[in-house]
């Protein structure tokens, strides 16, 4: 993930705005005319593309680390970031992604005499509700930050808390689990606030590969329910909201 693929679909339309202001010049001499309407076009339909068949222009996959396994195995520190939840009753339930994502980190994870979870609520609840007795080395489940339903805390604010709880347990290296397709702006996220703190630049994220996380249609979280809607929320909004976004307006206690 880099600064100029999340803002791409921002690059089109500026430049569809530009060649279309240049038609409202009375004065445009007319040899230009021509290439000012020719390209207002193509970045017209450019922009309609990109809008409505992100997956077409964007592939928003994590490259795995190097030699993942290995290093996921003598890694004791998971962050395990959310991917949207159900309710039932008034009761949180993890969902079909939080579920998967916290089993695939479990069983990815090495044998440890404690292996620290640092998890949104979602998977949380998923761990929750898992057994102890399964496993041979004990879990210490941290909450990453308060939850609140009617306070939505994008990736960037999360990765501020999970580094904040690395920081007071003296920890420099963690394993990021998230949705495949969360993934690259979760890492990215997590390396961007690292590199702002000199007590925090050499903390080190291990990215996995992750696959087949499913979609629960019944999330309360809309843009979580399929891969359409969550493709083009990453493209579109995410990624260029996150990209931008001063670290300095990012409050957490």
């Amino acid at each position: 993930m880099t600064a100029f693929t999340a803002l791409l679909p921002f690059f089109y339309l500026l430049l569809f705005s530009l060649s279309m202001l240049s038609l409202c010049f009375r004065k445009i001499r007319r040899k230009y005319l021509l290439w000012a309407l020719g390209i207002g076009i193509i970045m017209f339909i450019c922009l309609i593309t990109v809008c409505f068949f992100p997956e077409r222009f964007f592939s928003i996959d994590a490259k795995a680390t190097e030699n993942w396994e290995n290093e996921t195995q003598r890694t004791n520190t998971v962050i395990l970031f959310g991917f949207g939840y159900v309710m039932e009753d008034s009761i949180m339930k993890p969902g079909n992604s939080n579920t998967a994502l916290y089993k695939q980190a479990i069983a990815n994870a090495g044998s440890f005499k404690t292996l620290h979870l640092i998890m949104q609520e979602g998977v949380m609840v998923a761990a929750h509700e898992d057994s102890v007795s399964c496993y041979p080395f004990i879990r210490d489940s941290i909450r990453m930050h308060p939850h609140s339903s009617e306070i939505y805390i994008n990736t960037l604010i999360a990765a501020k808390y999970a580094i904040l709880k690395m920081d007071s347990m003296n920890v420099k290296r963690a394993v990021v689990y998230a949705h495949e397709m969360q993934l690259a702006r979760a890492v990215y996220d997590l390396k961007r606030i690292a590199a702002s703190n000199p007590r925090w630049c050499d903390m080190e994220f291990i990215t996995p590969c992750i696959y087949n996380t499913p979609f629960d249609p019944s999330s309360v979280h809309t843009h979580t329910r399929s891969t359409e809607r969550f493709f083009r929320r990453e493209v579109l909004f995410s990624r260029p909201v996150e990209i931008i976004w001063p670290l300095c307006c990012i409050k957490t206690p």
